[in-house]
């Protein structure tokens, strides 16, 4: 939750405090990070709480950062690739279906597989509010994802 929040603050002080940050963030931009990091850290700080021992909370969260971190890898060594050379080209072709896959896998199919077990989970313990309030989270990321 720490990260996320930094995150959002960071960008209000970059539109807001910096020169030219209207430009180089968007209010858009700072919605959408509203949006996304609220549904995070307001699903993710009552899990921990109430389910710091189930498996399913640690693989799905173990799945979302993963997944970035890999994508966003990735994408910047890709960035550094002159894809005009044969060897640099294939590099990025194999690197770019390598990210295709982790997210396909980790923030398509296995996310699906995993929130329905989640809500599956609560529905046993009896955690009403807490599953009508992951949902939220759990058809938002869908969008994100």
């Amino acid at each position: 939750a720490g990260w996320e929040i930094g995150d959002l603050l960071g960008s209000i002080y970059g539109r807001y405090f910096t020169k030219g940050g209207g430009q180089k963030v968007p209010f858009p931009i700072i919605v959408i990070l509203a949006m996304h990091h609220s549904l995070g850290t307001g699903l993710g700080l009552p899990m921990v709480m109430y389910f710091r021992s189930s498996n399913l909370l640690h693989w799905l969260c173990f799945d979302l950062q993963m997944a970035g971190a890999i994508g966003l890898s990735i994408a910047e060594y890709t960035k550094l690739l002159d894809i005009s050379q044969p060897g640099q080209l294939l590099q990025f072709q194999v690197l770019s279906f390598i990210s295709l896959v982790v997210m396909v896998v980790t923030r398509g199919f296995h996310y699906y597989y995993l929130c329905l077990q989640v809500a599956a989970t609560l529905v046993a313990n009896q955690e009403w509010a807490l599953l009508v309030f992951a949902a939220i989270p759990f058809f938002a990321f869908t969008i994100f994802n």
